[in-house]
């Protein structure tokens, strides 16, 4: 028999090709970025908009360089919620729907471990939870000049003239503009051109009415508040909110004033040019997490980031027994316990054996995909000589070689105590001085998903001032941290996992101890031994197999063949 066994990740890596994450869908993970959910994905799950919970989206408090500390009172946090609060993904949910995807199955006691699902890829720093849809904007003026009633109360702004709707969100007859999905960031801008007839001052208030029951959303709020003089003509006024909606939900513009006389134009001439009063309604982004992540990472290939599994954790595919898209994936030191041994000594064509001594290098480099931008990844580098989380082995070989396994997509965090008064947190940031720290697209970031919740006073500085509809302020004490550590910094043992190959010390961080499982020493020690230590030669040999033979043999066996034990390494 002449037979090949070779292992089917060849199979499953030809069948992602070039499919990156931008190919896989995450509707099943959609939900409302509330600060309710994003509290409950510390230690739970979200509330998915299809309903149910889910605990594939975790939202840590992570640093973009421009966290702030104040030492008022007890001292605050000051963040802003939209970048420091990132969503990330859980890899064992991200690997069942690359595996989904390329129609392959998987057994694996590794990647169903509590272990392996406490570990999540962010989202990068650079980007807000907003991105493009494909929803047009909407822009309408009234058809002509009219009296805004003063009736004590707040009247409809209605605005029956489009110049832009193309998907039909707003009704001209009533003003009101209607979200047509979930998790929609409304840009709500009116421009109004008023004149007031009375020789007194009136005040005119815009409200921004939003239609919604769902918990958390923002109230129907004043956005702008302007005294008009007497007898004035052409007073601009400008108000704008920005407000998260979700579907079937409504939005529209009020107004009130405090007296007689006041109304607004439809158009005016002045210096050639025509003006005239409107208002927009821009709906151009969504705020979905799943989503955002999508987007923020839709250029990782899925085929590296399986490559990177196996690198990080030594894994063994092979073919299930019975289905050969069903893949046998554990870590190098679990997959051989469960080897035998077989005596192959009477089976051997001894007229074709040859022994050559096996090639080594001098040093092995174990290392995490470079990100040159990350200032604290350099700042390392400078300091201690060596890459932030790499490991080299050094061999009793005499030769040059150095022989790199190197990550393709996910590079290292750094561990930073910003404030002693506060927990250790994940740093992703740039800067060219150490002064001046900016957001920037990070390579993928591997996380633990720290159980512990930490509590502190957090200022909120939004861009979008309604994100978190008004509730998450300066009240809200509880963050969850992420770091490559499996525990909080304050609790961690040598027992403790590190998402590095190699130990980093305490140098930006007090850590209550240094974890020792690396994935250098956890998942590769043994091999190394095995390959590069103590393997002596390579035996090549014909041997007669019958099918009972093949049958049986898993790689995770050894042979014996002449009282010496081997490992296979190919038949």
């Amino acid at each position: 028999y002449n037979v090949t066994v070779y292992s089917s990740s060849i199979g499953l890596l030809n069948a992602l090709g070039e499919a990156t994450i931008s190919d896989l869908d995450f509707e099943d993970i959609e939900h409302d970025k509330t600060i309710a959910n994003i509290q409950a994905s510390f230690t739970g799950g979200v509330t998915l908009t299809g309903g149910g919970t889910s605990n594939a989206v975790f939202y840590p408090l992570i640093d973009d360089g421009l966290i702030g500390y104040s030492t008022l009172g007890a001292g605050a946090l000051d963040i802003n919620s939209s970048f420091n609060m990132p969503p990330c993904i859980q890899m064992h949910y991200l690997v069942n729907k690359i595996f989904d995807f390329a129609g392959f199955e998987y057994n694996s006691t590794f990647l169903d471990s509590n272990e392996f699902k406490n570990i999540y890829m962010d989202s990068s720093t650079n980007n807000e939870y907003s991105v493009l849809t494909e929803y047009g904007d909407v822009v309408a003026h009234p058809s002509a000049d009219y009296t805004i009633p003063n009736n004590g109360a707040f009247n409809d702004l209605i605005h029956d003239t489009e110049t832009a709707d193309a998907n039909n969100l707003h009704n001209t007859t009533t003003g009101v503009y209607t979200a047509p999905a979930d998790n929609l960031e409304v840009s709500a801008t009116c421009s109004l051109f008023v004149d007031n007839s009375n020789s007194s001052a009136r005040t005119i208030q815009i409200r921004l009415v939003h239609n919604s029951s769902a918990a958390n959303q923002a109230p129907s709020t004043i956005i702008h508040t302007q005294v008009i003089p007497g007898n004035a003509s052409n007073v601009q006024v400008f108000a704008f909110a920005n407000v998260m909606i979700n579907s079937g939900e409504t939005i529209k513009f009020t107004v009130g004033t405090t007296g007689v006389g006041l109304s607004i134009e439809d158009l005016f001439a002045v210096g050639g040019q025509t003006l005239r009063s409107r208002y927009y309604f821009y709906t151009n982004t969504r705020s979905d997490g799943g989503y955002i992540f999508q987007h923020n990472r839709r250029d990782v290939k899925l085929a590296d980031i399986i490559k990177d599994l196996t690198k990080m954790f030594n894994l063994i595919i092979e073919p299930n027994e019975f289905n050969g898209n069903r893949l046998n994936i554990e870590p190098y030191d679990d997959y051989i316990a469960g080897g035998v041994e077989h005596n192959w000594s009477d089976k051997v064509d001894r007229s074709e054996m040859t022994q050559q001594m096996f090639s080594l290098p001098s040093k092995l480099l174990f290392a995490m995909a470079k990100d040159d931008d990350d200032y604290y990844l350099k700042l390392y580098e400078n300091i201690v000589g060596k890459e932030y989380g790499s490991q080299e082995v050094l061999i009793d070989a005499q030769t040059d070689v150095v022989e790199e396994i190197r990550l393709d997509v996910f590079a290292p965090t750094a561990v930073v105590d910003m404030h002693p008064d506060f927990e250790e947190i994940s740093v992703i940031t740039s800067s060219e001085d150490g002064v001046v720290f900016e957001r920037f697209s990070n390579a993928p970031r591997l996380l633990f998903k720290n159980y512990a919740t930490h509590n502190a006073s957090l200022g909120i500085f939004d861009q979008f001032n309604s994100l978190y509809q008004g509730t998450f302020g300066a009240q809200v004490t509880p963050y969850a941290t992420a770091h490559q550590y499996e525990d909080t910094t304050s609790a961690l043992v040598p027992a403790h996992s590190d998402l590095t190959f190699g130990s980093v010390g305490a140098l930006f961080a007090a850590l209550s101890s240094i974890p020792t499982n690396t994935f250098y020493n956890k998942y590769w020690f043994n091999y190394i031994q095995e390959r590069y230590v103590n393997l002596s030669h390579l035996l090549k040999v014909r041997i007669n197999l019958k099918p009972k033979d093949i049958s049986k043999f898993i790689f995770a066996d050894r042979v014996r063949i002449d009282n010496q034990v081997y490992r296979v390494n190919s038949i």
